[in-house]
């Protein structure tokens, strides 16, 4: 990952247009000659029809779309004055389809010419309170499989003279939906309203609202226009683009809310009208409106409806985060403070602590139960010197302490774990073994070469090329170039480098080193990274003479792999020193992907960013090139959410919360010269992205 100076950038966008709707389409294509001077017609041929279709989520959404949702799911925070929103992957999804059966009964497309004209989403986002009357979710019904399906969104009442007259009558009533409840589908033939991917037995999530219920939340006609746009991300010379679907209701202050984003396809008729408090005609001969639910989620909001950025306040309420100078201690070991240790070796046991290692149980081949320190790639202080590698095995790693009788087995542990990760990589494995015996050949044949040895007398010949190929000096005169190792190989190393797939508990062996919400800064030990490399490595070597075979190319074969490393940072020279930090914190769990961080050494130096990955749904881990002494961690400006001053405009008319978005959107001095549309909406009512910034003060 490249460090690209350059400030992130967000551009609002009043609307991605699909270029063709969903639906079935015929192309008729036709030629005909025409003489040039007459225009009479000289040759017609017949016409060709072509029938396809584009087919769009329509009742179920794939979990890739949904990128986030604010606030974030299961969390507790100050949303009192956030309206609630959907990140979405594909830009155009949410004008895909649409609320009305024809653009002319569309009111956005009223507003502005062609090319500025709103166009009203199909997808909504509904919150509803704790003490709402409760919307059902229906997740369990007539389907087949034991769910709801589409057929639960269909009338049983269709009758087969309203089938198409290809059809064949329908053996069993098509639909399950409830008399006294209104759906997308009237009593008409079902045949002309799905997709031609679509069947009744569909799978779906449903929710039943009451109508009284629906009347006060749902967008008015005038207001959903507003509620979707797209926005672009640009970061240095990278670039992501996202929709977003907003709700139109603040969250009530020490309640729990439950969002639904859901389709309002086909229902643009049954909205309500900001004029109309009773809502459209004919809605009252239901008991309730049966929607589509894409995506739930369920937050709960402080009680005291402070308006305060909850991402900034988790972070900075973290264990080991800043004092009031933003300094913090919090180097990833185990903590000492309070930690009772006694008996004579206390003060050397207080030292292993400190350094980072822990105390595990272990047992040695002879059977021995013992205790061994351990102590992962991340380190709380400089590592040691380093080993000359490569190693013959894992057991010329691990250490005995004589005088107590306690073992170290930390490169052992590395170097036997990317050996196990090699064989488990079948492609890999393969590949290095070849590759290892093109090298073996290689120097069997320029050892026979430069030393005259005569193949007839077969065992001296055998004798002679033993002894070359066990003397890692004698290999190293024959001035022989490793060749290079396969991409691919050189890629699966340099990610392993760079503790990609290493598992978590090699990293953090104790949980008591990274609580739930803390902040652990490290350096990297790389000589653990090289046992790893070097474990990694040693496939094919199971004699003397393939170790030493080794040992001779090693110093080759490390710079092939340093490379690598070069070329996945996107850099021009390797890491000197990595050094980062591991965040567990619900603020990951709730903003990623997103988050950006900056990491700045002792002399407020940027340093370069190697890596930023999320290891588990509330853990972060960041490496960079360097030793860091400060970090900013950044709200990620896509999941920036939308906030409401102290006092908005509340439609008195309606449910406690609901937002009247029409009026946020008039009076702007832009509308005296530009077109206001939806991407101006989103960007007056974003709240600015935060940041925390941490700085580290080692202590002992």
């Amino acid at each position: 990952m490249s460090d690209d100076q350059t400030e992130p950038t967000i551009s609002f966008v009043q609307h991605e247009l699909p270029p063709l709707e969903a639906g079935e389409y015929r192309l008729i294509v036709e030629q005909k000659i025409k003489n040039a001077a007459t225009q009479t017609t000289i040759a017609e041929q017949a016409q060709q029809e072509y029938r396809f279709a584009i087919c769009t989520e329509r009742f179920q959404l794939h979990p890739n779309q949904v990128v986030k949702v604010f606030p974030p799911e299961d969390s507790r925070g100050a949303y009192a004055q956030a309206l609630p929103h959907v990140m979405l992957s594909r830009t155009t999804l949410p004008w895909e389809r649409s609320p009305y059966d024809s653009p002319a009964h569309d009111p956005a497309q009223h507003n502005g010419d062609s090319l500025d004209k709103d166009v009203t989403p199909w997808l909504a986002v509904l919150l509803f309170d704790q003490n709402d009357p409760p919307p059902t979710a229906m997740t369990a019904a007539s389907g087949p499989a034991g769910h709801t399906t589409v057929r639960d969104l269909l009338h049983d009442d269709v009758h087969p003279e309203n089938s198409r007259p290809d059809s064949a009558p329908p053996a069993n009533p098509r639909g399950a939906l409830p008399p006294n409840t209104l759906s997308y589908f009237q009593p008409e033939p079902w045949e002309d309203l799905l997709d031609c991917s679509e069947t009744p037995d569909d799978p779906c999530q449903v929710i039943d609202i009451p109508v009284t219920l629906w009347k006060r939340v749902a967008p008015t006609r005038q207001d959903l226009p507003w509620l979707a746009h797209a926005r672009t991300i640009k970061y240095g010379p990278s670039e992501q683009a996202y929709a977003l679907v907003i709700g139109n209701r603040l969250p009530a202050a020490g309640h729990t809310s439950t969002a639904y984003l859901v389709s309002l396809e086909g229902m643009g008729a049954y909205l309500p009208d900001s004029g109309d408090p009773d809502g459209p005609p004919g809605l009252d001969q239901f008991d309730y409106i049966r929607l589509v639910s894409l995506k739930s989620w369920q937050f709960t909001t402080d009680p005291s409806g402070e308006s305060r950025n909850q991402f900034a306040t988790l972070l900075q309420n973290l264990t080991g985060a800043p004092d009031p100078d933003g300094r913090v201690d919090g180097l990833l070991r185990r903590p000492l403070p309070g930690l009772a240790v006694t008996g004579p070796h206390a003060e050397y046991v207080l030292d292993m602590l400190a350094q980072g290692y822990t105390a595990l149980p272990y047992q040695t081949r002879a059977g021995q139960s013992t205790v061994t320190w351990y102590r992962g790639p991340l380190v709380p202080g400089h590592p040691p010197d380093e080993y000359k590698l490569p190693f013959e095995s894992a057991d010329n790693l691990i250490y005995r302490d004589p005088e107590r009788n306690i073992y170290n087995t930390s490169y052992g542990a590395a170097w036997q774990l990317g050996r196990l990760l090699a064989l488990a990589d079948r492609n890999y494995a393969i590949g290095l073994y070849r590759w290892k015996l093109s090298l073996i050949q290689n120097t069997v044949q320029a050892a026979v070469k430069s030393a005259g040895i005569n193949q007839r007398q077969r065992m001296a010949y055998y004798q002679q090329l033993t002894s070359i190929l066990q003397d890692p000096g004698q290999i190293a005169q024959q001035n022989l170039k490793a060749p290079e190792l396969p991409a691919d190989l050189c890629a699966w190393l340099a990610d392993l480098f760079i503790l990609r797939g290493v598992p978590f508990w090699y990293l953090v062996p104790d949980e008591s080193m990274l609580p739930p919400e803390s902040l652990r800064f490290f350096l990297v030990d790389t000589q653990w990274a090289a046992c790893l490399i070097d474990g990694a490595m040693s496939i094919g070597r199971a004699t003397v003479s393939a170790w030493k075979h080794d040992q001779a190319f090693a110093p080759q074969w490390f710079e092939q792999i340093s490379r690598a490393v070069q070329a996945e940072t996107d850099e021009s020279e390797l890491p000197r020193l990595l050094s980062g930090f591991l965040l567990r914190s619900q603020a990951v769990k709730g903003w990623w992907p997103g988050i950006q961080v900056e990491g700045y050494d002792c002399n407020q130096h940027k340093l370069r960013l190697v890596r930023l990955d999320r290891l588990s749904d509330a853990t972060l881990l960041a490496l960079f090139d360097g030793e860091i002494a400060q970090v900013s961690i950044h709200e990620p400006l896509e999941g920036i959410h939308f906030g409401c001053d102290q006092s908005p405009p509340l439609n008195e008319r309606r449910a406690a919360g609901v937002v009247d978005i029409q009026s946020l959107t008039g009076g702007s001095a832009e509308q005296a010269s530009l077109p206001f549309t939806a991407a101006d909406f989103a960007r007056q009512r974003v709240a600015s992205a935060q940041q925390v910034r941490f700085t580290l003060q080692r202590g002992s």
